[in-house]
């Protein structure tokens, strides 16, 4: 008696061999032969087997569990009371005695096709394949039958066949489908869609050349022209390597391309895989000159893009004016473009390479000569540094450091260059900032950089009347100096709407002549986003004003190119002409950091109440007569009656509670006083994606730092209502103000599940969520008997049966919608 485990084998053999009473379990085997031997009382357990033949051999009272077989072939096999339990055998081979496991399994899809021979090498992952002729096969016949009833007609396996567990006579039937392919038959598919799309560029041809004539077809030529240059450098390719290669350089020169990979990353992955290290230094090399050529010959079209152009239009003018007085920059602009390319950063040099160079003024000549040389050097240099062990990796780490902090610095340098280069004279600018002949040369280059900053940062619509302009970055300080340099007076996408702003930029602003104008404060918070993503679905104007204190830009990356977006502090600054013509404003602002109102009170007098009063002013000067208020359950406080109506009595015992009740009474007076309508939303605990505070937040983020012990506020059992961000907009969004409420009234809505977990039920749904098991939970205790902190509701429930009245119903449940935010947090934050 023996235990095998935790073992991986190439391959076993048992000849002749009696095992009995024996486990095998935990591990590995590529192949697994046994001849002429008894297996008696064997239990296979959690054990992989790729191929496996099994010849006049005998299987008697053992066990095949929570194991795989891919492969196997019986051979006068006699099984008795052999059980397969949680277990597969994939494919069952009725092949000759001789059989040595000569065939490649193609999976396509479901489906699976064998082929004889090993074609493995022939064909690269991923390849497209064309099987002209293929068969439809049974494999298994000659493990014998087993019918439905149960009984078993034998086959080359004899005794009463493999059996579930605990069914009687039933036998497993072995049997299956395969479709079955001559190597000779596959082809690939490579070159039916080259032809394929040959076939759509000649006719588009023809069809601009009718429409546009021989200028349009010259536009054309240029457009295509770099994409006709890979075409005829694949045929190339094809013509003198393997297809295999040919695949793999292919695949390698794709994601070249596309960041972050680098020459750095690429050429040394190609040259590890097999490729011969000269082809793919010439491939990579391709890649950048085809690049070049394509932004050389199309640069223009760049030019005409709203906003961006212009800034590149001046940069080119300020660069063409520095190399006309300084030509030595020129000629260092030329190695400067050449050692951008050359040296492997992230993606394909030639892209930031050819803007550059095209951006300070070099000519499309000597740009692409620039990029041509530093592209070819580079990978040739690269690929000797690996095959011939010269380190140039290695050296080169740190020199991109070097460069990234050289380039903070320069881009400083520009930024006040541009800011002055009318008001200074260049001989001044030459000695202070070095970019004299023995100075800095790095500055027309970086001042190419700050049109692709420009271009990459994420410059938002503006209001007119204010002069507001947003230029929010995610941490790109060169982008946020595009309102500097992009002042053509000619920048807006509509001629006949222009909007001048403080800046000197011009936008153009939605059309309100179809729209329905709506404003929402605090949009880019959680609850908010989500709003204003519905509203934008909806085909609302909207205008969002948030001083990002709480909320996140990229919460609006689904609708930031469809809204007018307000950086503004709603408590100090003026914002009623942003109300003109609004139909309803969505008040949201706030601070939701219920534990603040403990220790600084004034925070959410401020946020909550002063900022409300700040809104219905606006509303006032602005002609706006309705609003919808997210106030809180914490109005209730400790409530009598749970559920809790919204009749109950209002008596909050936090600071953020006081502040939303008052909040909610200075609506009603200024909706009595100005025939105002106003709907206040009193929510339960709202949670889902993007939720940035609250319980469900706080444990994700201890679990994730230590996913054994989880500490919880209090004594764990508070019992509260949680609901969904989704039912908290479609309840917000079910009903118009007007078919609410009339003019000079205001109307309270409970809003939240049908149902309420404690605080123990919520941290085992975290748990479930983050796939964590055995957390161990410690409890704080809390204040005044187990609450979580000073002014903690312990029990809250709402009744929503007035809102259910008006055809809304929560859709989750609050383990549901917990577990749902829970599985966002841990994946997103």
């Amino acid at each position: 008696e023996s235990v095998l485990s935790n073992v991986t084998f190439d391959a076993v053999l048992f000849n002749n061999v009696t095992m009995e009473s024996n486990r095998i379990e935990k591990s590995e085997f590529s192949t697994f032969l046994v001849r002429y031997s008894n297996f008696t009382s064997i239990t296979f357990d959690r054990t992989d087997i790729v191929g496996s033949k099994w010849s006049q051999s005998v299987l008697q009272d053992g066990i095949f569990q929570r194991s795989t077989i891919d492969v196997v072939i019986f051979r006068d096999l006699k099984v008795i009371d052999f059980y397969l339990i949680d277990s597969r055998i994939t494919h069952n081979l009725d092949v000759t005695g001789t059989y040595t496991f000569d065939h490649t399994f193609i999976e396509l899809g479901d489906a699976t096709v064998i082929v004889p021979g090993n074609v493995e090498s022939e064909y690269a992952t991923g390849a497209q394949l064309y099987f002209g002729k293929a068969k439809v096969k049974l494999g298994g016949e000659a493990s014998g039958t087993a019918y439905s009833t149960g009984g078993w007609l034998p086959g080359s396996v004899t005794g009463n066949d493999f059996q579930p567990a605990n069914l009687g006579n039933l036998s497993i039937d072995l049997n299956y489908e395969y479709i079955y392919s001559n190597p000779e038959d596959i082809q690939l598919t490579f070159w039916w869609n080259i032809v394929f799309d040959c076939i759509v560029v000649l006719g588009l041809g023809i069809l601009i050349y009718a429409i546009g004539g021989p200028g349009a077809m010259l536009g054309l030529f240029k457009f295509l022209s770099p994409f006709i240059m890979t075409g005829i450098f694949f045929v190339v390719m094809f013509v003198s390597m393997g297809q295999k290669e040919f695949l793999i350089l292919s695949q390698l020169m794709l994601v070249y391309f596309i960041p972050p990979f680098g020459k750095g990353t690429v050429i040394p992955l190609g040259i590890a895989g097999g490729v011969d290290p000269w082809a793919i230094a010439i491939c990579t090399a391709f890649v950048d000159i085809a690049v070049g050529v394509f932004l050389t010959w199309n640069f223009d079209l760049a030019k005409k893009i709203p906003f961006i152009g212009s800034g590149i239009n001046r940069i080119q003018l300020k660069g063409t004016a520095m190399l006309k007085d300084l030509p030595w920059l020129e000629r260092a602009s030329f190695v400067g473009i050449v050692a951008f390319v050359m040296f492997p950063f992230q993606g394909s040099g030639a892209v930031g390479g050819t803007i550059l160079g095209r951006a300070i003024g070099l000519s499309p000549n000597r740009n692409l000569s620039a990029v041509s040389i530093g592209a070819i050097s580079g990978s040739l240099i690269l690929s000797a540094s690996v095959v011939y062990g010269l380190g140039v990796l290695a050296i080169l780490a740190p020199l991109q450091i070097a460069v990234s902090v050289m380039f903070i610095g320069l881009c400083l340098v520009i930024y006040y260059l541009y800011q002055h280069w009318e008001e200074i004279r260049l001989d001044e600018v030459s000695q202070s900032l070095g970019l004299h002949k023995d100075g800095l040369i790095g500055s027309p280059i970086n001042a190419g950089v700050g049109a692709i900053g420009a271009a990459g940062g994420n410059v938002l619509d503006a209001a007119g009347k204010t002069g507001k302009l947003i230029t929010k970055t995610t941490g790109d300080f060169v982008g946020s100096l595009v309102g500097s340099f992009a002042d053509d007076k000619s920048d807006y996408a509509d001629n006949t709407v222009p909007t001048e702003l403080d800046s000197g930029v011009l936008v153009s602003l939605a059309s309100k002549s179809i729209k329905r104008r709506v404003v929402v404060t605090g949009g880019a918070g959680f609850i908010g986003s989500h709003l204003v993503d519905r509203l934008v679905k909806r085909d609302e104007e909207v205008i969002v004003l948030d001083n990002f204190s709480s909320g996140d830009l990229d919460f609006l990356g689904n609708s930031v190119e469809n809204i007018t977006l307000i950086d503004i502090d709603l408590l100090n600054e003026d914002f009623a002409g942003y109300l003109e013509n609004a139909k309803v404003v969505y008040h949201l602002a706030a601070n939701p950091e219920v534990q603040l109102g403990i220790t600084k009170p004034e925070i959410m007098q401020e946020q909550n109440v002063d900022v409300t009063e700040k809104v219905l002013k606006a509303m006032k000067l602005a002609g706006c007569d309705n609003i919808v208020f997210t106030s809180t359950s914490t109005v209730y406080g400790d409530a009598e009656k749970i559920p809790t109506p919204e009749d109950a009595k209002l008596n909050p015992i936090s600071a953020y509670g006081t502040s939303k009740l008052d909040a909610e009474k200075l609506i009603e007076k200024y909706c009595q006083e100005n025939n105002f309508r106003g709907i206040s939303y009193r929510f339960a605990n709202c949670v889902g994606p993007r939720s940035n505070h609250g319980v469900t937040f706080d444990f994700v983020n201890k679990l994730k730092k230590n996913g054994k012990t989880l500490e919880i506020l209090g004594d764990g059992k508070q019992n509260k209502s949680y609901f969904h961000v989704e039912d908290c907009i479609s309840a917000m969004l079910n009903k118009a103000p007007g078919e609410l409420c009339e003019k000079g009234e205001t109307v309270a809505l409970n809003v939240g599940s049908k149902d309420a977990i404690d605080v123990i039920t919520l941290a085992d749904q975290v748990c479930k969520a983050m796939n964590l098991d055995d957390v161990e939970y410690s409890f704080t205790g809390g204040v005044d008997g187990g609450r979580g902190w000073k002014g903690d509701v312990k029990v809250m429930k709402l009744d929503i049966k007035a809102l259910m009245k008006h055809g809304w119903a929560p859709q989750y449940t609050s383990r549901k919608a917990i577990k749902d935010t829970a599985k966002w947090l841990n994946k997103n934050y």
